[in-house]
């Protein structure tokens, strides 16, 4: 028997594309990124399908010349689907943020499926999946009735490259409206405009689809037999990797989406007005998540400021700056609020940031249920002052920083390599000693009571 290969791992994020090479040891050993630019309209803001996919052809080519690739999978951002016939969109792929015309929203809004259904918000923008295909139905019903499918974008990768086509539930259950969590079906939404056809059977995130299709394999130098897995939703292939640990477990998957899973959350104690949810994990079980674009709110704020150090922040907290949200569209805890600085006028704009995303983390940790472990992992890791923070913030509870940064890629490569049962990672998150800072206490309380209207105390 061959010795295991590679694993090619899309991670196609809101904001970044990346391109991930994960060695038979759970290593990434090769990368290459991308910056994901929207094309303007018309008919709406849509993804550049066909830049993206030469960018992927060409990275798989550079890989394919250094190891074996065994398989290739896709971990998205939960809030792309693509109405294919074949493997080709019918229409352009709508970006989420794509805002819809005030009579399709309110049409939508009236036949919207309830919070108690779905357990997920009615979001602005595109941000409901429903919204996106709804919007597309009205606008354009013609190129809508020649669809054949909906795909979404995992999946939507899964068949560019040769895959079948297939359904998989974590996008399926992610924040769109599409998928009833407690009955483990498609929703009342998906019956009522009678988008049950397009829909292809639900496949597991880890299942194959089939292998890279000739034209794929010309172009890119991969193995015929390279397999193509069903793919998933980028914060859950995260989420994948404490599967295991138990009730005791809250993961905060960091990014230009901050998304905070629970193992301890209730549905019943969710708040469809500070956007908390329910996702569905690989395995079909719902887990209660909250969530804020805390990577575009960091980006507002620091600039391009370089990291904060400890002595940055702690002064940050003596002058009493404190940055209200909301800095980023989208939703999060403190939606119809107006991002904004008050205090002096900020120092250190990086350390401003840096406590802005601890805060909100402390509150949206505590919106997806409190839990007495912590793991921070994702593109917020390398900012060694947030998770100290943090630290600080949650005591007692004990919080730990993945050993890496690529937790989507490297639970997506789990994905890829699934046998008979589910692999389970074992990660090693490191211990984090919570910040000792003379007066953090007093700045989250002045924080909160600025937010409530109350004056922010000095």
């Amino acid at each position: 028997m061959a010795a295991p290969g590679h694993v090619a791992v899309l991670d196609h994020g809101k904001t970044s594309l990346k391109l991930l090479l994960v060695d038979a040891q759970g290593a990434v050993v090769a990368r290459r990124a991308a910056p994901n630019r929207a094309q303007a309209g018309p008919p709406w803001l849509h993804l550049d399908v066909e830049g993206i996919e030469r960018w992927l052809l060409e990275g798989l080519g550079e890989f394919a010349q250094q190891a074996r690739i065994e398989a290739v999978v896709a971990a998205t951002h939960g809030c792309g689907f693509a109405l294919v016939d074949g493997p080709d969109p019918v229409l352009p792929v709508m970006d989420y943020e794509a805002p819809p015309p005030a009579d399709v929203d309110a049409a939508y809004d009236r036949g919207a499926p309830g919070f108690e259904e779905c357990f997920t918000p009615r979001l602005p923008l595109g941000l409901n999946a429903g919204r996106q295909l709804f919007w597309q139905q009205q606008a354009a019903p013609a190129e809508f009735a020649r669809a054949r499918q909906v795909l979404a974008l995992p999946q939507f990768w899964a068949r560019r490259l040769g895959g079948d086509a297939a359904s998989e539930v974590t996008s399926l259950a992610c924040h769109g409206h599409l998928w009833d969590p407690r009955r483990g079906a498609l929703s009342s939404l998906v019956a009522s405009q009678g988008w049950g056809r397009l829909f292809p059977p639900l496949a597991p995130a880890w299942a194959t689809l089939g292998v890279v299709s000739a034209a794929v394999a010309r172009a890119t130098g991969l193995p015929r037999d390279c397999r193509i897995a069903c793919g998933v939703h980028d914060s859950n292939a995260a989420w994948l990797r404490h599967l295991g640990a138990g009730r005791d477990l809250a993961l905060a998957s960091t990014g230009t989406w901050v998304v905070c899973f629970s193992a301890a959350g209730r549905l019943e104690a969710l708040d469809p007005a500070r956007d908390t949810l329910a996702n569905v994990d690989v395995e079909g079980r719902p887990v209660c998540c909250s969530r804020f674009m805390g990577g575009r709110a960091y980006a507002a704020i620091a600039g391009d400021a370089p990291a904060a150090t400890r002595d940055e922040v702690e002064a940050t907290i003596a002058d009493m700056t404190l940055a209200l949200p909301c800095f980023a569209g989208g939703g999060g805890p403190f939606p119809g609020q107006e991002g904004r600085i008050l205090g002096p006028a900020p120092r250190h704009r990086a350390a401003l940031a840096t406590l802005h995303l601890a805060l909100m983390l402390d509150v949206a940790l505590d919106l997806a249920g409190p839990a007495p472990r912590i793991v921070v992992d994702g593109a917020h890791v390398a900012n060694a002052e947030l998770p100290a923070l943090l630290a600080a913030l949650r005591a007692p509870a004990r919080v730990e920083v993945s050993a890496d940064a690529d937790g989507v890629a490297l639970g997506a490569a789990m994905l890829a390599r699934r046998g008979s049962r589910m692999p389970r990672a074992e990660p090693a998150p490191r211990h984090v000693v919570p910040a000792a800072i003379p007066g953090l206490a007093a700045y989250r309380d002045a924080w909160h009571a600025a937010l409530a209207g109350a004056p922010a105390r000095r």
